[in-house]
């Protein structure tokens, strides 16, 4: 007769050595839990194959599918389907639509609550039961959120990155885990501990580059446009990098060893002064109206300086002079007749032997010439004569030289004395 496989019926008991318990190796169809005397009634620990290939092992004891839990195989990580969805966190406990407390969750050890969820993340509910995926729409209050079902629900292998796996201890639950569904409960594939990505090392081809993140990039593409986009900033603020503040500046308006926002909150301050100063308000793009005649209303800075500029250079400008050695008649100053109609000096003579002999002297004249024909006769007067020191002879005069646009009025001195000099001013001439 042929050997065959021995055989064992519902289960094979494997008890410790002079024990009466231990686990159970058992075998049926469909998921276990339900046979009061050999399913629910196994020692926790205990293992059971169905007719379809999986496997389960009793993680808590007692009775009911809810008991055991299905290991997961190569088909399972083959075929998951990764879902995008942010689930913040996965619990046991059941959820219905609406307001949710997640600090009452009977398997949350880590302090959840409403403030660790935003608004477009997900839960996953009843994770050992019937598990269900819940958007979050609403943050409550700091204990509550609001949850409505996801639009798009739980599909066999669907695979999940979930933030805070609650059945975990405490510790555990503060990492996170991958989770599958197997089309009746949520599996735990690993634990994810995300410190190790201090060893993830860049490539030898690194390359500061520059630009905007896309969902195309990879993780060290992503940190090679960070790193380029950082250089380039550093390097219009003008700094380097590691500097803490902008350094020194040729100036003294802007204090050095100051952040930026510092030195603009100088340049703003300066610019409220200069505002002030020109009696002008925040957004005024002109200096308003003024009360004389010279500048004109409603003009930027730079119209109103060009209208004293004008204003000023349509005054007559004063002249001034000092002639000496004068013996005989001398010419002292001269204008044109067809430019002016009226002058008057100021002046100064003494004697330059004795310069503390002094006098002094206005004299204003008038002539009859117009632009288009020549003076031909004029008036003067002589007025605020002083004296000091001994008297000596200096003579003034004025007369009409020359024809056309090239005739002027001369002021004109002549003396006796061995030499006099004359200082003047040309103060008005209209």
């Amino acid at each position: 007769m042929a050997l065959g496989p021995f055989g064992i019926e519902k289960a094979l008991h494997i008890l410790g050595e002079n024990a009466d318990v231990g686990v159970k190796l058992l075998f049926g169809a469909g998921a276990p839990g339900g046979d009061a005397d050999i399913q629910d009634a196994a020692e926790q620990g205990s293992m059971y194959l169905d007719t379809g290939g999986n496997q389960y092992i009793k993680k808590t004891s007692g009775s009911g599918t809810d008991k055991w839990k299905r290991l997961a195989d190569g088909d399972d990580l083959l075929n998951l389907s990764w879902r995008s969805e942010l689930v913040r966190a996965l619990t046991d406990d059941t959820v219905s639509a609406g307001s949710v407390d997640p600090t009452g969750f009977s398997d949350n050890e880590s302090s959840l609550d409403g403030n660790d969820f935003a608004v477009g993340e997900y839960l996953i509910s009843d994770a050992d039961g019937t598990p269900a995926l819940w958007e979050v729409t609403v943050i409550t209050s700091a204990t509550d959120i609001t949850v409505a079902a996801a639009s798009d629900p739980l599909s066999d292998n669907d695979a999940f990155i979930v933030r805070k796996y609650l059945p975990d201890t405490p510790a555990a639950q503060e990492n996170m885990a991958l989770v599958v569904y197997n089309g009746s409960t949520m599996l735990k594939l690993a634990d994810v501990d995300w410190n190790f990505a201090t060893g993830i090392e860049l490539s030898s081809g690194y390359t500061p580059g520059s630009g905007d993140i896309s969902s195309s990039d990879t993780v060290e593409s992503a940190i090679e446009k960070l790193d380029g986009n950082v250089d380039n900033l550093t390097s219009a603020v003008g700094v380097s990098q590691g500097d803490t503040n902008m350094g020194t500046y040729t100036g003294s308006l802007i204090n050095d060893n100051e952040s930026t926002k510092q030195n603009i909150q100088q340049l703003e301050s300066e610019a409220e002064a200069i505002r002030t100063l020109s009696g002008t308000s925040s957004g005024d793009t002109d200096l308003g109206t003024f009360p004389g005649g010279i500048i004109a209303d409603n003009e930027d800075i730079k119209g109103a300086l060009e209208d004293l500029e004008g204003a000023i250079e349509a005054l007559p400008v004063p002249i001034s002079g000092e002639v000496t050695g004068i013996t005989t008649i001398t010419t002292i100053n001269t204008f044109l007749v067809d430019s002016f109609d009226s002058v008057e000096w100021e002046i100064v003579v003494f004697e330059e032997a004795n310069p503390d002999n002094k006098k002094s002297l206005k004299i204003s004249a008038v002539h009859d010439g117009t632009a288009s024909a020549d003076a031909t006769d004029f008036d003067r007067s002589t007025f605020a004569r002083n004296r000091v020191g001994s008297n000596f002879n200096a003579a003034f005069s004025i007369d009409l030289n020359g024809t056309g646009t090239s005739q002027t009025m001369r002021l004109r001195c002549s003396s006796s004395t061995a030499g006099v000099t004359v200082r003047f001013r040309r103060t008005t001439i209209l």
